[in-house]
């Protein structure tokens, strides 16, 4: 089965919904660049920001190009710190690719595939001095992993978005990359304890 507006509406409003839940548990986590602590807070403002945009129109009449262009315009222009520049960035990058795809009402495993491959590139050459062991990290990771996952096309699209994310939360402490010794240890409760475990808590 392939995702529609309505999916895609649900997964991020309980996306938004985990993330004021767990802001100060995130922002705990904050260590790269600097422990600011605002990691959560910058998030939740980027997404909840984005999702005001879609509450200007009537996202069930939103074709799926329409409905994902008006959200990354809408992180874009609500996002806050690196966290959420980056986030918006990724969100751009995944609607670049699905607005030259066929169709309006749903989208297949692989174009889904390719949107998450596109919004990991831009937020990659977009972001200065893009370090691995942060959240671009388990942007990439995702995308990759989707990928794999979606060579069956018998798997069901919202099916595999969850078991990515399982995966993630019980793979991600070797996701260091290329991260130096310093990076490494700053970085692995971050990433253990919280991208992949705030995704694997199951964002529907």
């Amino acid at each position: 089965m392939d995702i529609n507006t309505i999916h895609i509406n649900s997964i991020l409003n309980n996306s938004c919904n985990l993330l004021s839940r767990e802001k100060n548990y995130i922002n705990n986590l904050n260590v790269f660049p600097v422990p600011d602590g605002d990691t959560g807070l910058n998030m939740i403002l980027t997404v909840r920001g984005a999702l005001n945009s879609i509450k200007l129109h009537s996202f069930k009449a939103m074709s799926i190009q329409e409905y994902v262009a008006c959200f990354a315009e809408g992180a874009l222009l609500n996002s806050r710190g690196c966290s959420g520049s980056i986030l918006a960035l990724f969100c751009k990058g995944i609607s670049d690719s699905i607005k030259l795809t066929d169709g309006t009402e749903s989208i297949s495993n692989d174009k889904l595939s390719a949107a998450l491959k596109k919004g990991c590139e831009t937020a990659y050459q977009n972001t200065i001095n893009p370090t691995e062991g942060t959240m671009l990290t388990m942007m990439r990771v995702l995308s990759e992993k989707f990928e794999q996952l979606s060579s069956d096309s018998s798997n069901n699209t919202l099916y595999l978005i969850k078991k990515n994310y399982s995966q993630l939360g019980r793979d991600s402490k070797k996701y260091t990359g290329n991260a130096s010794s310093t990076e490494k240890s700053r970085c692995c409760r971050f990433r253990s304890n919280g991208i992949s475990n705030f995704g694997q808590r199951d964002i529907f």
